[in-house]
């Protein structure tokens, strides 16, 4: 009998607030995208026992959210407020080098959990795109973060993306080497490509 794949997820979390304790959560997206692909969505919260929950998982996905702390990759101070919290910070850096490291479980990192793979492996990020960033091609930056846009597209804002001819995306999704995939966006930061 075929196992259902067991797809472990880092957690956001809040900060906490008067004193109090801090709530964890993944958006309801990823979840539906788990169950929906045929699997089991099991949410990590940061801990200390990473190695007793590895053997139930079958794959990881590390999620978006706020920024990585700079410090990680050379980058210049951020506001607090823009950053994820010191102990989400430490665990995810800790279980992706981990992760990457010393296992064979497939991985996907979307957004800022992306961003989180390529700076465990020494890759530095574009910290603000609007402001840091001009296209090789000349002309300005997509606008990538959601306050740069507005009106009733904002939400589903996409931009083509060409993709390299038989990379493992290129199988996945079909697309030929003449052809674009429409893509959303809502990050200000990316991968810098001098550092990747």
């Amino acid at each position: 009998m075929k196992r259902t794949p067991v797809i472990g997820l880092n957690m956001s979390s809040t900060a906490p607030e008067n004193g109090g304790g801090r709530d964890l959560f993944v958006p309801g997206g990823y979840i539906d995208a788990i169950e929906s692909a045929g699997g089991i969505p099991l949410c990590i919260p940061p801990n200390e026992n990473i190695r007793a929950i590895l053997p139930l998982l079958n794959g990881l996905l590390f999620i978006g959210g706020l920024d990585y702390r700079p410090e990680h990759y050379g980058g210049h101070d951020q506001p607090e407020h823009e950053l994820v919290d010191a102990r989400r910070d430490r665990f995810d850096m800790a279980l992706a080098g981990f992760i990457l490291e010393d296992t064979p479980l497939p991985v996907l990192g979307i957004c800022g959990g992306h961003q989180l793979l390529a700076i465990t492996r020494g890759g530095a990020l574009i910290q603000d795109i609007r402001t840091e960033w001009a296209p090789p091609q000349g002309g300005s930056p997509l606008p990538h973060a959601k306050p740069e846009r507005s009106g009733p597209e904002a939400a589903a804002f996409l931009h083509p993306l060409r993709i390299r001819e038989n990379s493992l995306i290129a199988k996945a999704t079909g697309i030929g080497p003449e052809e674009t995939l429409a893509v959303n966006s809502f990050h200000h930061q990316a991968i810098h490509p001098d550092r990747i």
